[in-house]
């Protein structure tokens, strides 16, 4: 390692070792958005059909909702809080796809997937050329600002920062479950949050450590059996709960800050500056696996403990790592946990309002009255759509009605849930919570007045409708 790296502070010094201060100055906005709207082209990336809200056999088949791109502004970088927004769904979105690109183990593979025309075009030149192009771009959107700044502030005892991430991780997930209770949708979209993209972690964790970068330092995990065994445990909690274990069956419902957690170490493992921080990111992978598996009385609780004392004592075994070594370990750890936080977030605000809509659809009525007893001009979008028009999973930066004037719609935002509409009825969707629809009549028209956040924050006092977990464990 050159002797020059020891005096680092700072991702961002490291950055201006490598030459690449800002990928995002590599293309101009201009040069960029036209390579997005391209790579989101690809039939494999078109919007759903009706049919398509679980995706069987098909690797490759992941609905991007490329339409927004016209309307998406790329012209930042977004702070962790904004990954449940329009831009950070799409940006999470496309990095996956072009993170998968190159992706082809046995666990994806079916009998004829290597001769399918969407196969082809997935793995074709054009779509990973296109993907190698717009990847730093997507990462700096999406993890630039996560990153910015140095690590001295980080704690220099191992043993306290892996402890107060466990009991974090073990605090939020049992609310998350608490909250999720006595409603199966509920429940599922838990667990796909949690073991839906375990695979692909999984396969990225290997995909960083496959060459000579870390073989010859004693610090290393060794992983292999464990990561083995949280990706069979993975499966087995999907299969428990009635969700596929095929990947991205359920793509439609995975939340952009789910996403987010694959990306980010997948960043890491394209990167070979950041080896050590891999290290960090895969034990944290570990020991997040652990807790939310452990919630789960159903499993094998040998086997738990198997794969806990294994784990923790291979991330015990980091602290025979020199000074610079344990801190770009810890700074990778610590990243990984603001990033489970900011999806603990995400998932808290997802949960209340699928688990409490009929209280929203309430909220609703009570805001459409406001606005027409005081006549108030408010910001309104107008839809008008056929028979099995359907509108792929996706978020909204301001929170709206959705109100139907004329037909039927089917409203869903988890697996198997139905929420159907239809004339003069509405229900409230706040800010960055993912959803979809589909219409059942001949025609349907519906509105979408767009709220004030003051509005929402009056209607919902004493309802925790969004924001941070209610923990002690919540503090940024």
């Amino acid at each position: 390692m050159d002797p020059r790296i020891h005096d680092f502070a700072s991702l961002a010094e490291i950055d201006r070792f490598s030459g690449l201060t800002n990928p995002r100055q590599l293309f101009g906005l201009k040069a960029v958005e036209p390579l997005l709207k391209r790579f989101a082209a690809s039939g494999n990336y078109r919007s759903a059909a009706v049919e398509e809200l679980s995706i069987q056999d098909d690797f490759c088949r992941r609905p991007l909702r490329p339409e927004d791109l016209d309307i998406i502004d790329f012209s930042r970088r977004l702070k962790p809080d904004d990954w449940t927004l329009l831009c950070g769904l799409a940006s999470n979105r496309m990095l996956l796809c072009v993170n998968e690109s190159a992706r082809f183990d046995k666990s994806i593979r079916s009998p004829g997937f290597e001769d399918r025309p969407e196969t082809r075009e997935f793995y074709g030149v054009e779509n990973r050329l296109i993907g190698c192009m717009i990847r730093p771009f997507l990462e700096t959107t999406l993890f630039g600002e996560l990153e910015k700044g140095g690590i001295e502030h980080f704690t220099d005892d191992l043993h306290e920062l892996i402890d107060r991430a466990q009991d974090e991780i073990e605090e939020r997930a049992s609310a998350l479950a608490e909250v999720a209770q006595n409603n199966d949708y509920c429940r599922k979209f838990r667990v796909l949050q949690d073991a839906g993209l375990a695979a692909t972690k999984v396969h990225a964790i290997r995909r960083g450590r496959v060459d000579d970068r870390s073989s010859n330092s004693e610090t290393v995990l060794p992983l292999e059996a464990v990561l083995e065994k949280i990706s069979a445990l993975a499966a087995e909690r999907l299969r428990t709960y009635g969700l596929s274990t095929n990947e991205h069956t359920h793509w439609q419902f995975l939340l952009s800050t789910s996403l987010a957690s694959a990306n980010f170490i997948y960043r890491m493992a394209y990167d070979p500056l950041r080896w050590i921080e891999l290290e960090g990111a895969a034990a944290h992978f570990v020991l997040e696996s652990l807790v939310d598996n452990s919630l789960e009385g159903s499993f094998d609780r040998e086997v738990l403990d198997e794969i806990r004392s294994a784990g923790l004592s291979a991330i015990e075994a980091c602290a025979r790592g020199d000074v610079y070594f344990r801190r770009r370990w810890m700074h990778g750890f610590a990243l990984s946990q603001t990033v489970r936080r900011k999806r603990d977030n995400d998932l808290w605000s997802q949960l209340v309002w699928l688990k409490d809509i009929e209280r929203y659809r309430e909220i609703a009525l009570a805001i459409d009255e406001r606005i027409r007893r005081d006549r108030v001009a408010i910001d309104r979008e107008t839809f008008v759509e056929p028979r099995e028009m359907c509108s792929t999973t996706h978020v909204h930066n301001d929170h709206r009605l959705v109100v139907i004037e004329k037909g039927t719609m089917i409203f869903w935002a988890a697996p198997e849930m139905r929420l159907y509409l239809n004339k003069g009825e509405m229900t409230l969707v706040p800010r960055g919570r993912l959803h979809g629809s589909s219409v059942e009549s001949i025609e349907c028209i519906y509105h979408q007045p767009i709220i004030p956040e003051g509005w929402i924050a009056g209607s919902m006092s004493a309802f925790p409708w969004s924001g941070e977990l209610p923990l002690n464990g919540g503090a940024e």
